[in-house]
């Protein structure tokens, strides 16, 4: 049986497409800021509780950077190596 051709990877090798994606990644991180930063606090650590958390690799970074801007996270184990203040906007 055929399968259909990958037309995803024909879009992401448009220099167009990519431009403009990266582009707007600014705009985007603005419109969702409040988003990370609601999951961020529904974390169940006190204000003054000290933590470590695992950033799995699978995305941005965003949310890492709105864990990362709660005073009591101590660091972030994961590919990116994230440590507080090092990734905040």
């Amino acid at each position: 049986m055929d399968q259909p051709a990958d037309t995803n990877a024909a879009i992401w090798q448009s220099k167009q497409t990519a431009q403009t994606w990266a582009a707007e990644a600014a705009a985007r991180e603005r419109n969702h800021a409040a988003q990370w930063q609601f999951m961020a606090d529904l974390l169940p650590f006190g204000e003054q509780d000290a933590f470590t958390f695992a950033d799995l690799g699978a995305g941005t970074g965003n949310l890492s950077r709105a864990i990362l801007s709660r005073s009591t996270c101590r660091r972030a184990n994961g590919p990116r190596r994230f440590r507080p203040g090092s990734m905040r906007s």
